[in-house]
């Protein structure tokens, strides 16, 4: 499926209207059932210049411009294509750009990042490496880890998507992210209250130290700071957070 989009410019009224546009076009064809069509290429036409999705984008994000319905046709995706894995021809998801764009100029909106992250706007992340390698690790990449927020995101990232490790996003760095933010102890509570650990590490629990040692085991407990995070995380829940390496 293709979608074509023509602006007579930039401005930011030109591009409310384009994404309120393609919301329509989103729905439009969602309800005649094109979203098991595998392929949705968008072109945009700025003032007769012809641009792929890819390259527009690149260009709104470098131009900064303000605009309130790029989220709503990304949450709109989203809604009409569910789990289908669309892409472009280029072999990028379809609205992935879109999607990192919001991220570069939005560094705030946590809520959205979020759902990005966890896959609740299915059409875009659906793959596990893609959601991490392009959406949370480009977020850190523009970023870095500036908040708590963030931080929660990515425990919640790693817990869950067991098969991911610090190797598969190398430009994570999130125990080198939570030492610029917080102490060792202040992390090991940190960490020991999130949804996906904070169930499992309560001491007496049977198997209770799979989700513990499977996120710390994932990094270097020989460098200081984490060495010092196992620590309290084992003062705490009475208990090693580690089993002895083989």
């Amino acid at each position: 499926m293709n979608i074509s989009v023509a602006l007579k410019d930039f401005s930011s009224a030109e591009c409310d209207g384009a994404f309120r546009d393609i919301a329509r076009k989103l729905e439009s064809e969602n309800e005649r059932g094109i979203s098991t069509d595998r392929f949705l290429n968008f072109k945009f036409t700025v003032g007769g210049v012809d641009y792929a999705e890819r390259e527009f984008f690149d260009e709104f994000a470098r131009r900064k411009i303000p605009t309130a319905s790029l989220r709503a046709l990304i949450a709109r995706f989203s809604i009409c294509h569910g789990l289908h894995m669309l892409v472009t021809d280029a072999n990028d998801m379809a609205m992935g750009p879109a999607l990192r764009t919001y991220i570069s100029l939005n560094p705030d909106d946590f809520e959205f990042l979020e759902h990005a992250v966890m896959n609740q706007f299915h059409g875009i992340t659906d793959h596990g490496y893609y959601r991490a390698g392009l959406v949370l690790e480009a977020y850190v990449k523009l970023h870095g880890w500036r908040s708590r927020d963030v931080l929660r995101i990515g425990i919640e990232l790693l817990n869950y998507c067991d098969y991911i490790t610090p190797k598969d996003m190398p430009g994570l760095h999130l125990m080198d992210g939570a030492a610029k933010l917080m102490s060792s102890q202040e992390f090991a509570d940190f960490y020991l209250a999130q949804p996906s650990v904070a169930d499992v590490a309560r001491p007496g629990v049977i198997d209770d130290d799979f989700v513990i040692e499977d996120f710390l085991g994932r990094y270097d407990a020989g460098d200081n700071y984490v060495a010092a995070v196992v620590a309290a995380i084992e003062t705490k829940i009475g208990r090693p957070a580690l089993r002895p390496r083989r």
